[in-house]
């Protein structure tokens, strides 16, 4: 109040006054305190409200109306265990006398089998005739006497007990979601702009409704405050660092109410640092963070994924280990131990709720509790309403519901404590195979489907076009290759990629379908032309086969290194320019490819003269005249399934690994390419090989290990130095075995119909790849699958060389037999015997 000599508004008179902060409005010393009295006793009359209103409350909670629901839900509770103990009493009974029935049965039959053997005894008449009866009818009797133990409870699943719930008035806050959210931060592809984040992990909500995002991969803590269409940084550079000032993958964040500070999990720099006014405090150091949490009292609580444990610190005091309250007992699944926790929450009665991500549950730990409980999941990894995959987010709301982000899954599933069941809030109605759908997630196709806002079911129908694609359009189109040109094939083949590529910058879900049909077409062409050109060129150069076997492994040598710098141009295109950054970057490399195959390329066919038809004939006759190409065609597709399968299936199987984690997350781009460098390996292995001993020798071998990278798989699904050791072995294998298989058909295939039986080779690849989509099968059976495919692989290259081989020429210094230019000439007829087939050696 301020001094000032005015009219006072009370007496009227020009006086010294003062004015009330509330009112506004001047007083004189003697009126202000007669105005102070008078608002005493307003706020006497405040509180009086305050305390009635109290009293209404105790007087609910005391109500007969309250009275009287527990009184009967006191009688339902005496007359259910009535019903129960007279329904026991009954059994109990029935099982008495059923039993002793039994028993005085078996006791007459003992008896009368005892007296026929007095009287045998007596009469002294007895031969082998007499025992085997005997010896019959006692072990009968023995059978009927142990079938009294075997006696079992069946239980009705009808209830005959009347269950009871609570009817509210009002419904608690947990009824259905609205399955249309709005996005309240992002939405603007990943990137490092104001408007932009990159992998958000963790997040915060103030009471302001600001919300807090740790943007992962920016390196930054960004702040969007309530309806604004950009965040702010208020944490890092956007810069991975190890200065104070900067943050290194960030997993979560959490506001400090008491101080007005932040605190985060600085996760690769593995510290818990605090940050206020751009002012940094690191709170504590060498611990490999994830979650955070600050309950009622202000302590904070840190999840440590490697030590797996959470321990708690008195805010203020991080001169110590804090104190363990949830894990600690080294990784397990038991219920005093965590694998791999992730996100924490703490609830008003300071027990706290933990992510256990490789145990796929959530677990619940009492305060000062030795050991948590099971409040969500638990019943292994799947998609079952009983089950999580690798679950991390968790918040339990007041009406004591838990909420998890079920990653895996990709729902949000709400579980009430006590239940064996949750029920999914958001997501979670796709119709996919969790595991095709984690590798489309994992993979930046999905990446810039899903940055777009395609819902998850029709991304993975675009995926499925692509290979309807490829069964049909591709192999009709292949087919016809032989006929007007194999070059011009891989011409149409890099047209049709540079449509899907180009496809992928229109946000148009039909243009999105044709690019994907495109691709189908596109990589049926190349997976059969290709080869067919290059062997047909190779022929017709008259040159030997130790130089196609030079080319060959070449050719996958420059395939095997560019792949390995895919997978480094890849990672860092995406986090500089986006998700489309590499397609658009194949347009280019697909266009030099165009214009190379049109000016260094001649064409060459399988044979002008026939029809499309005859093609189709003629392709069928040659497979079902010579068992030997039979066998190669079931050798290609048994080892192309596992490639396919394989890399739909290696990023998932790497996230879903979750004991001694590598990194998190994982670095997909720079892992495709460090497994890359072992298919090099193999390539580079394959040429001593094929110089020392034939390929149907050492491709038994071969297919061995590639049975055993898959069983190691089925065995440690969950180690993920394992998963990863696997993949390598795969790969190697594979760098010998591209080559090897290129190079055995093009000992069998005649080069007049090859692409054409390439495409019919592609046909049961494609189906046996729908089964494993559509049948939504486990990580366990998909890997068996594939080490029995290997096995088949490795019987039907058993089979080739047990049989003659082909008409052949013998290199001297090499054990390698390889079929000579063939042609095959067939009449546009259909009549099988108008179909010759004539070997012309060179």
């Amino acid at each position: 109040m301020a001094n000032n000599k005015t009219q006072c508004f009370t007496c009227n008179k020009e006086k010294i006054t003062y004015r009330c902060k509330g009112c506004l409005k001047e007083f004189c010393f003697m009126d202000l305190t007669e105005h102070q009295q008078r608002l005493k006793d307003e706020l006497n009359c405040i509180t009086n409200d305050y305390d009635e209103f109290k009293q209404r409350i105790n007087e609910q909670k005391l109500s007969p109306q309250n009275h009287l629901l527990r009184e009967q839900i006191n009688l339902w509770e005496k007359e259910s265990i009535e019903k129960i103990q007279h329904k026991a009493q009954e059994c109990r009974e029935n099982l008495i006398k059923s039993s002793q029935i039994c028993i005085n049965d078996i006791e007459m039959k003992y008896k009368d089998l005892n007296e026929q053997i007095k009287q045998i005894r007596k009469e002294n008449v007895f031969n082998e005739i007499s025992f085997d009866y005997l010896r019959n009818r006692l072990m009968k009797m023995t059978q009927e006497l142990n079938n009294l133990s075997n006696m079992s409870i069946q239980q009705d699943s009808k209830s005959f007990i009347n269950e009871i719930s609570i009817i509210f008035s009002k419904k608690p806050g947990w009824g259905k979601w609205e399955q249309n959210p709005i996005t309240v931060a992002g939405g603007n592809g990943p990137g490092q702009e104001l408007n932009q984040l990159s992998r958000p992990f963790g997040i915060f909500i103030d009471e302001n409704k600001n919300i807090f995002i740790a943007d992962h991969r920016n390196d930054r803590i960004v702040e969007w405050k309530y309806n604004a269409k950009e965040g702010q940084i208020i944490a890092g550079r956007t810069e991975e660092g190890k200065r104070t000032d900067q943050l290194n993958y960030p997993t979560d964040v959490i506001v400090d109410q008491q101080t007005h500070s932040i605190i985060i999990a600085d996760s690769l720099n593995r510290r818990v640092i605090r940050w206020l006014n751009q002012n940094q405090q690191i709170l504590i150091e060498n611990i490999d963070c994830y979650g955070l949490a600050i309950d009622k009292n202000g302590f904070l609580y840190v999840s440590d994924y490697k030590k797996n444990e959470v321990r708690r610190w008195i805010m203020g005091e991080y001169n110590n280990e804090g104190i363990i309250v949830a894990g600690g007992n080294e990784q397990g699944n038991k219920l005093n131990q965590l694998n791999h926790p992730t996100d924490i929450f703490v609830n008003e009665d300071e027990s706290v709720y933990v992510s256990d991500t490789g145990n796929h549950r959530v677990m619940k730990w009492r305060k000062d509790s030795k050991e948590g409980r099971i409040v969500a999941g638990g019943n292994g990894q799947g998609r079952n309403r009983n089950q999580l995959s690798s679950p991390r987010g968790v918040i339990v709301d007041y009406f004591g519901q838990i909420y998890v982000a079920d990653y895996f899954n990709h729902r949000i599933m709400r579980w009430s404590e006590g239940k064996e069941e949750g029920e999914i809030v958001v997501g979670g109605n796709q119709l996919n195979h969790p595991n095709v759908g984690n590798c489309l997630q994992s993979s930046y196709r999905y990446a810039i489907f899903d940055s777009y806002g395609l819902r998850r079911t029709t991304i993975e129908r675009i995926y499925l076009c692509a290979n309807i694609s490829t069964l049909t359009l591709g192999t009709l189109t292949s087919s016809l290759s032989d006929k007007y040109g194999r070059r011009t094939a891989c011409i149409l083949s890099a047209i049709f990629y540079i449509i899907s590529c180009l496809s992928l910058n229109i946000n148009v879900v039909w243009i999105f379908f044709i690019g994907s049909a495109a691709r189908g077409t596109a990589h049926s062409l190349y997976n059969t032309n290709f080869e067919a050109w290059l062997v047909q060129a190779h022929h017709n150069s008259g040159l030997s086969t130790d130089s196609l076997k030079q080319i060959l492994a070449n050719s996958f040598v420059v395939l095997s290194v560019i792949a390995i710098a895919v997978g480094f141009v890849s990672e860092y295109s995406v986090d500089l320019f986006g998700y489309v950054a590499p397609f658009d970057i194949a347009i280019g490399i697909y266009a030099i490819m165009l214009v190379f195959i049109s000016t260094q390329w001649a064409e060459n066919y399988g044979d002008k003269e026939a029809s499309t038809t005859t093609s189709f004939i003629t392709a069928f006759q040659v497979l079902r005249n010579d068992p030997r190409i039979v066998l190669v065609g079931l050798i290609t597709v048994f080892f192309e399934v596992t490639l396919y399968i394989y890399g739909i299936e290696w990023t998932p199987a790497l996230q879903h690994a979750s004991q001694w984690i590598i990194y998190e997350p994982l670095p997909l781009g720079i892992i495709y390419s460090c497994i890359s460098v072992f298919n090099l390996i193999g390539i580079i292995v394959f040429k001593p090989l094929s110089k020392r001993f034939r390929v149907q020798s050492f491709m038994l071998v071969i297919f061995l290990f590639t049975a055993l990278s898959f069983c190691m798989l089925v065995i440690f699904p969950d180690v993920q130095p394992v998963v990863l050791g696997s993949f390598c072995l795969y790969e190697l294998c594979v760098g010998i075995c591209l080559p090897s298989i290129s190079l055995l058909r093009s000992q069998y295939l005649p080069d007049s119909v090859r692409a054409t039986l390439m495409n019919y080779f592609s046909i049961p690849r494609v189906v046996l790849m729908f089964v494993v989509i559509v049948w939504h099968l486990p990580f366990a059976i998909i890997f068996t699958f594939c080490g029995v495919t290997s096995i088949m692989a490795f019987i039907c290259l058993l089979i080739l060389r047990s049989m003659k081989a082909p008409e052949e020429y013998i290199v001297p210094s090499e054990n390698v037999a390889l079929l000579p230019q063939t042609t095959f000439e067939a009449s546009d007829g259909i009549d099988n015997k108008s179909t010759t087939i004539n070997i012309n050696n060179e």
